[in-house]
């Protein structure tokens, strides 16, 4: 099968735009070419997408679009029983965020630390940008276009898989374009989600407050990032057990692996 592959990454109105040709089975994963184009609105991103002259040869292929941001929201909420009261978590949530059914989507999932310590994972997506995503990506003039939000496809991909680690403590780093995405999994459950840009003038601070603030019961770190950039990070954090991606079956190509799935 043929796909059009396409992540927008956003980061505080920085969206960097990576298009895939590509040709796609069970077995094998052909790039046939790629373009990667920065953008100041949403409404530029669509436009380029609107007007770029597409090879001959994918005219008919499918868009699987990703959208890459920090506009998912994770709040973790401490709970005393497996099955805890949704209108006594509504309540708790309102609390940080007032009125929130109005204005979000929200899905929850539990987890736990340990048998004394049970969570409760919310995430909210805002409306008016599921509205916005819409708005833009069904106005492509295009036969087929797929897109979801990042953090859903991880959270399904995450409940897929297992991630090899049936009761593990994971962040899982991927670098790209410039991008790095930190995800914190707990016993298969997403928990902290964050994007940052390498060309925002503080990513070296924020680099170094993510560190600090890494938990140091941590089972491991895995990075899907070039072979570079995986061994400075196991220097700079060498009281972690960093994994290279390579090393981890089933996590190469994560992104297009789902989407593809999702439109079959």
């Amino acid at each position: 099968m043929k796909y059009i592959v396409i992540k927008i990454f956003n980061s505080d109105n920085h969206y960097l735009l990576k298009l895939q040709y590509l040709k796609y089975n069970d077995i094998n994963r052909l790039i046939y070419g790629e373009i990667v184009r920065d953008f100041t609105s949403l409404k530029e991103v669509q436009m380029f997408l609107s007007n770029y002259t597409y090879n001959n040869d994918y005219k008919n292929a499918p868009f699987l679009i990703n959208y890459i941001s920090n506009d998912v929201i994770i709040e973790n909420i401490k709970i005393e029983k497996n099955k805890p009261n949704i209108n006594k978590i509504k309540q708790q949530i309102n609390e940080f965020y007032p009125n929130f059914e109005t204005n979000y989507q929200f899905y929850l999932m539990n987890y736990s630390l340990s048998n004394q310590r049970k969570f409760i994972s919310v995430k909210l997506y805002q409306k008016a940008i599921s509205k916005m995503l819409n708005e833009v990506f069904n106005n492509l003039n295009r036969r087929k276009v797929y897109y979801n939000l990042d953090s859903i496809m991880l959270d399904n991909y995450i409940s897929r898989i297992k991630f090899n680690n049936l009761s593990k403590h994971v962040v899982f780093i991927q670098i790209e374009n410039g991008f790095w995405r930190f995800s914190e999994i707990i016993n298969n459950r997403l928990i902290k989600y964050l994007l940052i840009d390498q060309s925002d003038i503080y990513f070296e601070k924020e680099l170094n407050m993510i560190f600090h603030n890494l938990d140091r019961r941590i089972d491991e770190i895995i990075v899907d990032s070039d072979y570079k950039t995986y061994t400075k990070l196991c220097d700079d954090w060498s009281s972690y057990n960093v994994l290279y991606i390579d090393y981890v079956d089933k996590l190469r190509y994560l992104d297009e692996r789902k989407l593809v799935y999702a439109s079959k």
